[in-house]
């Protein structure tokens, strides 16, 4: 099968999502995969005076070559628009929304037909449904993983993509069961299916123990999070977890994008910054806590955490806030209600032993592989 991915990060990221590992998948089963992420436009140039200047250099480099071999059966694109889809004047309209994929050097339409034709396309970013009818896949698939309309910097004729995505696509997926209540509540519509994020597990579970040499100075027990530091994440909650216990080791692995600064006078808080996901097994390995410390909202209420699945395919209880999806899931997790039983459950966990066994059950049973495979059973029509 040929397949046609259109996502909204690009495949050599630092943050390997569930994009990138549904597209490894597919190819891991001999289909033939072409991954598309987010155009650059001019206005990203000006990254590469950034922090963000690594992720920009990757993306040009990708477009200048057009495009790159990844693996056996999987290549990925990075195409060049030169008119923005932002939210900003006058870039926020209707006719962006449908046309800045045509604006694209060269032709992003030409560089699909040479790779083409596609018998699935599967859009896990609603920005890329104005190319449906110019790739005329035999099956369209909409895979919707936040509330999109809830972030600050998604474009508001965004609603128009989505609404038109899901009257037109042949099936609609979602992460998060409370995207499905969003979807009926917001555009009426009701026959999503639910397919939540999963795991490498043979990676993550595979991966060999060791100490690694930055952590050496490090004493344990070590409570890990791993992920981006963004407006969700609780410093508040992280606070207070570091002064009732001083004990544990606080280790934060990934780029900070919220101000840090109010972790900086605890001593037992590590800033780690971002590490190659090739190494983050082995940082998990090397901890005995896995953190999910985020503030709740209706953003984190529709969040199917791929970290859940991470830690525990590592071996390690989970502490995190309580939301609905995560509530959904019944996991071994240790969910918390407010800071106190925070607390208190990081306190079981540090003091919990030989339950790894089930923690790696649970992450076996949520593999990336058993995706795969509802989505293809979807994509030939069968739902479940």
């Amino acid at each position: 099968m040929r397949i046609l991915m259109g996502e909204h990060t690009h495949f050599d990221s630092l943050f390997q999502v569930g994009c990138h590992h549904l597209a490894r998948g597919l190819a891991q089963k001999g289909h033939q995969v072409t991954y598309l992420s987010t155009p650059l436009t001019p206005l990203h140039l000006a990254n590469l005076f950034t922090s963000k200047r690594g992720e920009t250099l990757k993306r040009l480099r990708n477009w200048m070559v057009g495009g790159q071999a990844q693996m056996p059966g999987l290549y990925s694109y990075v195409p060049f628009s030169l008119f923005p889809f932002a939210r900003l004047l006058p870039f926020d309209n209707s006719w962006t929304a449908w046309n800045n994929l045509k604006l694209t050097f060269p032709s992003l339409r030409r560089v699909v037909e040479k790779r083409g034709p596609f018998d699935l396309f599967l859009m896990g970013d609603p920005r890329f449904v104005p190319l449906m009818k110019e790739v005329g896949a035999k099956k369209n698939i909409l895979r919707l993983t936040d509330n999109l309309l809830g972030f600050e910097t998604t474009p508001r004729s965004m609603e128009g993509l989505i609404r038109y995505g899901i009257e037109h696509c042949d099936s609609v997926i979602v992460t998060a069961r409370p995207l499905q209540k969003w979807l009926e509540e917001k555009f009426g519509f009701r026959d999503s299916v639910y397919i939540p994020n999963g795991v490498d597990f043979e990676h993550f579970n595979g991966t060999p123990e060791g100490e690694l040499e930055d952590l050496k100075e490090i004493p344990r027990p070590r409570a890990v999070y791993v992920g981006a530091m963004e407006k969700w994440f609780d410093l508040d909650l992280l606070a207070s977890a570091a002064s009732a216990c001083p004990q544990v080791s606080f280790l934060l692995i990934g780029p900070p994008r919220t101000d840090l600064s109010a972790l900086r006078p605890f001593k037992n808080i590590h800033l780690l910054g971002p590490r190659p996901y090739s190494l983050i097994g082995r940082y998990l390995k090397a901890c005995q806590v896995g953190l999910i410390p985020f503030r709740k909202n209706e953003l984190i209420n529709s969040v199917s955490p791929i970290k859940l699945y991470e830690y525990m395919a590592c071996g390690l209880p989970v502490v995190s806030v309580e939301w609905d999806e995560l509530k959904g899931l019944r996991s071994p997790a240790l969910l918390s209600k407010d800071k106190a039983s925070f607390i208190r459950n990081l306190g079981k966990a540090i003091r919990r032993k030989g339950s790894k066994t089930s923690y790696a059950q649970f992450a076996r049973e949520n593999s990336w592989g058993k995706r795969v495979e509802k989505i293809l059973a979807l994509a030939s029509g069968k739902k479940s």
